[in-house]
């Protein structure tokens, strides 16, 4: 058997064969982190993008009920409603409800504060299908009044589920007496006195 001009041993076969495999390992450890390290970003990314659109759906909504309250009670906005109510909340509340709501709200005059907003916002699986209680209170001579708001944004639009105006009625005037007839007392004539006759 001839060898080669570079004759190899069995322990120098051995060992560029260990230092083959020794480079493969290293790869696939080196692969296996790269794909670590991308999961993890992916799923920083995706924990980045449900808390970045939730804090943003929580602001829009807040914006929404603003924006509902300022002009449904300080400018009188009918049609806002008729855009802006669910499919259930137009059954529920019909035009004439809504109608009786805006004379309550003008009653009330010009308002003494601005609008004070507060309520928050809830989510299904933590940043899914939101659903916002508000309530916008201001003052008036008469007492606070309050705009309950209940609402939601099952598609592109925010929209209004629940509608409430409650408010201080005005205090009722003191009945004014009504002047009673007293009877006078009628004169009564006065009786003859007995005339005695002289005798004669």
């Amino acid at each position: 058997m001839e060898e080669g001009p570079f004759p190899m041993s069995g322990q120098h076969i051995t060992a560029v064969f260990g230092l083959r495999r020794g480079r493969h390992r290293s790869r696939e450890r080196g692969q296996v982190i790269v794909l670590l390290l991308i999961l993890l970003a992916m799923a920083g990314g995706a924990w980045w993008y449900a808390i970045s659109t939730r804090a943003r759906k929580e602001k829009e909504a807040r914006a929404f009920a603003n924006d509902v309250a300022h002009r449904v009670i300080l400018q009188h906005d009918t049609r806002l409603l008729d855009l802006t109510l669910s499919p259930d909340a137009k059954v529920v509340y019909p035009p004439s409800w809504r109608e009786r709501m805006f004379e309550f709200i003008r009653a009330q005059g010009v308002p003494l504060s601005a609008i004070r907003l507060s309520g928050e916002v809830r989510f299904t699986h933590h940043f899914l299908d939101p659903h916002g209680q508000f309530r916008a209170e201001l003052d008036y001579a008469n007492g606070p009044a309050y705009l309950e708001l209940n609402i939601s944004r099952p598609g592109v639009m925010w929209q209004i589920d629940q509608i409430n105006w409650i408010w201080s009625r005005p205090p009722e005037p003191p009945p004014t007496p009504t002047p009673a007839a007293t009877p006078t007392p009628t004169p009564v004539p006065p009786t003859p006195a007995p005339t005695t006759r002289k005798r004669q």
